[in-house]
């Protein structure tokens, strides 16, 4: 790794040739953090008691994690912002009865020292890097949920996949090309497969309830509206085929094949990447995502990705 003075110098270097920040920048100021460690997240009313000291306690044993890399320390010319917060969450985040667990949010952000009209300030705007940590929460592999589920979760037909690996641990890759790293204490895959039988009891249940919904407004439908009552009872009539021919096919149905629609698969979040064991305030899973500002602060992104301690983040996602 580079001395940190003279990378630092290169990345100040480089960013005249790649861009202007909003204000000139301050180089020489003292880097610093403008609050913390150890930082004080916004708590849920839902996480009280043990669980949020123990949640708080974890966020700060995180923060610290990456307060000892040598981009985050940080260096002159630089303040580092947080942000954190905890909740009270089930894996898909969902109106599902699937087990809740505490997840947080930790949002880093490496934010240049600016000369401006008020004296230095550190701009987020213009932030070298967005360092983002979650925990306990697989929203980055959430795919595309379906519009219905059950009480297990949410059904996904198109699931997201890895799009590589980094440090030996999966990476996927959202819409807007944030990268995210997963650490997991159980290596379970990500989706499980929905089986065609728990796939049809859904459909069938959502599909009356579809018809009793359009029953009732076809009961308020005046007479003197004649197309729309029309309209109404088609749509009925297509919802009570769809409905008969899903009990049918529930009727013979091979419990141990997997759904599928129109030969997708069907699958949700699988509950195996958490040990109901253990206490929901367990962290379990670590979601990091490293976004750099590449046009003013080159570099960056790999420099911190280098200085992190994936084995002390597998070792905290994994002890007893």
């Amino acid at each position: 790794m580079r001395a940190a003075g003279v990378f630092f110098a290169l990345v100040f270097a480089a960013s005249g040739a790649a861009g202007q920040p909003e204000h000139p920048l301050a180089k020489d100021h003292p880097g610093a953090w403008r609050s913390g460690p150890p930082v004080k997240p916004d708590v849920s009313r839902a996480v009280a008691g043990d669980e949020r000291a123990a949640a708080v306690a974890w966020v700060n044993e995180l923060v610290e994690l990456m307060h000892r890399t040598a981009t985050l320390a940080p260096q002159a010319g630089f303040e580092v912002v947080p942000h954190a917060n905890i909740a009270l969450e089930n894996l898909d985040r969902s109106d599902s009865k699937r087990p809740a667990y505490v997840t947080a949010g930790i949002v880093l952000n490496l934010a240049p020292y600016e000369k401006t009209a008020r004296g230095v300030e550190g701009n987020e705007r213009d932030s070298a890097i967005t360092l983002q940590i979650k925990v306990n929460d697989v929203s980055p592999v959430g795919g595309t949920q379906m519009t219905f589920g059950d009480a297990e979760g949410h059904f996904i037909q198109d699931p997201s996949v890895e799009s590589g690996t980094a440090h030996g641990l999966p990476v996927f890759e959202e819409g807007n090309g944030d990268k995210w790293v997963i650490v997991r204490r159980n290596d379970a895959p990500f989706y499980a497969p929905v089986s065609r039988e728990r796939y049809l009891r859904v459909l069938a249940q959502k599909t009356e309830e579809e018809v009793n919904t359009l029953q009732a407004r076809r009961a308020r439908v005046v007479a003197f509206v004649p197309a729309q009552a029309q309209a109404l009872d088609d749509h009925i009539a297509d919802l009570q085929k769809k409905l008969a021919d899903t009990k049918q096919a529930l009727a013979s149905v091979d419990r141990s094949a997997p759904a599928d629609v129109d030969g997708t698969p069907v699958f949700y979040i699988n509950p195996a990447l958490m040990d109901s064991r253990l206490p929901r305030s367990a962290p379990q899973i670590v979601a990091v995502s490293i976004r750099a500002n590449e046009d003013l602060f080159p570099g960056l992104a790999d420099a911190i990705d280098k200085e992190i301690d994936w084995a002390a983040l597998k070792a905290f996602v994994s002890r007893k």
